[in-house]
């Protein structure tokens, strides 16, 4: 069996009732901070521009929480998925697999809906836990497999193999055969695309979200192809032409990619931001606060800030970036976040608006911040000097995600920062719907109420 057929059979046969109770409860916790993002990233810049630039009169079946919109199904689902990374607040798994719920979800959400108005035939909250667990776990495996030290992590971003994953989850979401969810897969595989190189920089900031959106929409559009009839080959992985060898030349672990299939469901534990912004900044600002709070500094009183952080923390967010271009760009940046942290002694969406990143207490804090690279992994080092010579040192490798009632609570801040805010009771249903989604006779009922 090639490893296409692997994959395909496991997506095509998993249910809800094969996850055990841990993944369960983990998948809850991803959807609900998924939303959660997506709430707050409806007033993100780059979704505001990506709303602007999708729409053109037509309209459709496809809901746009949070904005009260509706949209032709792959632009629902690109805006959805540009949302949820609007403020890079959604959650991330392990072994550096960023992103990977971040086109799914919506995915999921979308295709529910088509099942639910186009053919009568409502997803189930069983049916919809089995497939976002196929979705997430695919895009996990084709990123995690090509490693760390090959082309197909240093020189692709997050959502560029997305859309082979979404497509398979569709094609399962659609009642699809096993051919059309392999051809599903092949399409999806044609409409791979993005790179690391158009998304790094001093400029990037958009390409990094919009991403998300785009990988979506090309899982979605793959899925609805193959339900039309339309065909591609589905060797997606085993031959020469395959994507390891096309992206990261021949170099992949056919473990990560095919092994426990269906066994060990290890790679679901979202680990949930309590920061907006890229996950290289969240020990950063821990640090910083807790250097704000235990010594009670004030940022007029600062003469100056040394960060040093890990090579690719560094890379990520520290090298040739000062003053932020844009509001995006500020939150792969160091010297922003920590600037914002001693200024208001908190980290939160509204720090990362245009007019935000212009404030003259936060711009003149960035002059006097050096940030270098150091042998450290996943550590960094803040060190804060103030005008009576004192020096304040924090040296931080935790990065302190939420769990827990910490979970909800960052979901209802999020909701009631969103463009058309959830009230309080509606907050309370979303969050008891979720937490009981495989209950749901019509989970496409979750998107009325946001």
């Amino acid at each position: 069996m090639t490893t296409t057929e692997n994959l395909v059979d496991y997506t095509f046969e998993l249910t809800g009732t094969d996850l055990p109770t841990e993944a369960r409860s983990n998948l809850k916790t991803a959807l609900l901070d998924t939303l959660g993002a997506m709430a707050a990233g409806s007033t993100a810049p780059a979704a505001e521009k990506a709303f602007t630039s999708v729409l053109d009169g037509s309209d459709g079946i496809g809901t746009v929480p949070f904005m009260n919109e509706r949209l032709p199904l792959p632009k629902a689902g690109y805006l959805n998925a540009v949302m949820s990374r609007g403020f890079d607040f959604e959650p991330v798994l392990s072994k550096g697999a960023t992103h990977v719920l971040a086109p799914v979800v919506p995915a999921a959400l979308t295709f529910a809906e088509y099942r639910a108005a186009q053919l009568d035939d409502p997803v189930d909250g069983e049916e919809f836990l089995a497939a976002i667990t196929a979705g997430t776990e695919l895009n996990w495996r084709i990123r995690v497999a090509g490693g760390s030290d090959t082309a197909m992590s240093s020189g692709w971003i997050a959502s560029t193999f997305s859309p082979i994953a979404v497509a398979a989850m569709g094609g399962k979401l659609l009642g699809l055969s096993r051919e059309q969810v392999a051809f599903a897969m092949g399409i999806g595989y044609n409409r791979c695309a993005g790179t690391y190189g158009s998304a790094q920089g001093i400029y990037g900031g958009y390409m990094a979200q919009l991403s998300a959106g785009m990988a979506a929409s090309e899982g979605i559009k793959s899925a609805l192809m193959a339900a039309d009839g339309i065909t591609a080959s589905p060797v997606v992985f085993d031959d020469e032409f395959g994507l390891y060898e096309m992206y990261g030349e021949g170099v992949y672990n056919e473990d990560v990619l095919v092994g426990d299939l269906g066994t060990s469901y290890d790679f679901l534990q979202p680990k949930v931001k309590r920061y907006p912004g890229c996950g290289a900044t969240q020990p950063l600002v821990t640090a910083t606060l807790e250097l704000v709070d235990v010594h009670e500094i004030q940022a007029e009183n600062v003469e100056a800030i040394s960060i040093r952080a890990s090579p690719n923390s560094y890379g990520l967010c520290g090298e040739d970036k000062l003053l932020p271009e844009t509001a995006p760009d500020a939150l792969w940046n160091h010297r922003y976040s920590c600037a914002v942290a001693l200024v208001n002694g908190s980290v939160f969406i509204d720090d990362f608006t245009e007019d935000a990143i212009r404030r003259p207490e936060i711009t003149d804090l960035l002059n006097i911040i050096d940030v270098e690279p150091d042998d450290l992994k996943k550590t960094v080092a803040v060190e804060i000097t103030t005008e009576d010579g004192s020096t304040y040192r924090a040296v931080n490798s935790d990065f302190d995600w939420m769990r827990g009632a910490e979970v909800e609570e960052k979901f209802e801040k999020c909701a009631r920062h969103a463009r058309n805010p959830l009230a309080d009771d509606r907050i309370e249903t979303v969050v008891d719907t979720v937490l009981q989604v495989e209950s749901m006779d019509d989970v496409s009922k979750l998107l009325d109420l946001l």
